[in-house]
């Protein structure tokens, strides 16, 4: 840029004159282009290696130096301060600089990183302690007395105790904690009836009554898989589980239940029986149903899904034949 810088000439200060010539050149070789403009012709131009050869010559009188003290001051001060103007812009331009390499050479920043999953929940054994410390009956009677329809046998020898549902009485024993997104598995059989029936209650609402509002996964000996509401639940479909799904009688039978987010998915025996979606109510307690025929439970896990986690049962061929055999015990 173009600095203008007037020189104005004074006959009767030659030394303010020669001065500010060199005061001019001065800022010339700082900036690098200058133009300046005179009332009357200036005096030779001078040497910057000799800039004091601007008083050469007679001494000025005092009056004169005194009106050269001015000039001189602001010659200077305009220098200083354009000095530290440019300074501080090379300084400036330098940060700027820095900063975006850094901000192109760091890595992608913790907001824009996918959140890490969470931890899968371990799960819990729903037959680990006494049956009342975790589960209610209804009716109550069905679990009191001295021979009461739902009990726990701990045989010695056996890592797994079963749960033994006497089938006397209708209704449902019931998990004292709710449960919304989780998966369940476990292992029912029966042992004599052919025709046995049982279910599994997900979403169950505390009510006192056959049958409470839940969502039944159905155990019914022929149908085991089959999907639907009861009492005043709603799903947005039911399914019909296909024939086959369980094995013959006395022998133990695998399932597996994923609720997550009104989605029901269910496995029976390691195959996918099917689905249900748009599940309501969408959390509640578990239970097990009791429908006149003696069955066995062992094996009961239950575990919380994450946020995120999918647990839901791969997209298996449709069963096509019998499952495969189970050791009888």
């Amino acid at each position: 840029m173009a600095v203008d810088w007037g020189v104005r000439q004074s006959p009767n200060f030659p030394e303010l004159r020669r001065f500010n010539q060199w005061a001019l050149a001065f800022r010339a070789r700082f900036s690098g282009e200058y133009r300046y403009v005179s009332e009357t012709r200036l005096s030779p131009p001078i040497s910057l290696a000799s800039p004091m050869n601007a008083f050469a010559g007679t001494p000025p009188r005092t009056s004169e130096l005194r009106h050269c003290h001015a000039p001189a001051v602001a010659a200077g001060v305009s220098a200083a301060a354009w000095c530290l103007r440019s300074f501080c812009r090379a300084v400036i331009q330098a940060l700027l600089i820095t900063v975006l390499w850094l901000q192109a050479e760091s890595p992608v920043s913790a907001q824009a990183a996918p959140k890490p999953a969470e931890p899968a929940a371990m799960a819990l054994d729903l037959l680990a302690a006494d049956l009342k410390q975790g589960w209610k009956a209804y009716p109550a009677e069905s679990l009191e007395g001295a021979d009461p329809d739902w009990t726990i046998l701990r045989e010695p020898g056996e890592s797994e105790p079963i749960l033994i549902c006497r089938g006397r009485m209708k209704g449902f024993l019931w998990t004292l904690e709710k449960w919304q997104d989780f998966e369940f598995t476990g292992e029912w059989k029966y042992p004599q009836d052919n025709d046995g029936n049982s279910g599994i209650l997900v979403h169950t609402q505390r009510e006192d009554r056959i049958w409470p509002t839940a969502i039944q996964i159905q155990l019914h000996q022929p149908k085991a898989g089959s999907i639907f509401p009861g009492g005043d639940a709603m799903t947005d479909n039911m399914l019909e589980a296909a024939d086959g799904l369980a094995r013959p009688i006395n022998s133990w039978n695998e399932c597996r239940v994923v609720c997550q987010n009104g989605r029901i998915s269910v496995e029976i025996n390691g195959r996918r029986a099917g689905e249900v979606t748009g599940a309501r109510p969408a959390g509640g307690h578990l239970a097990l149903q009791s429908e006149g025929s003696e069955v066995h439970f062992r094996k009961l896990r239950i575990r919380r899904l994450a946020a995120g986690e999918s647990a839901a049962p791969g997209a298996a061929a449709a069963p096509d034949g019998p499952a495969p055999p189970a050791a009888v015990k």
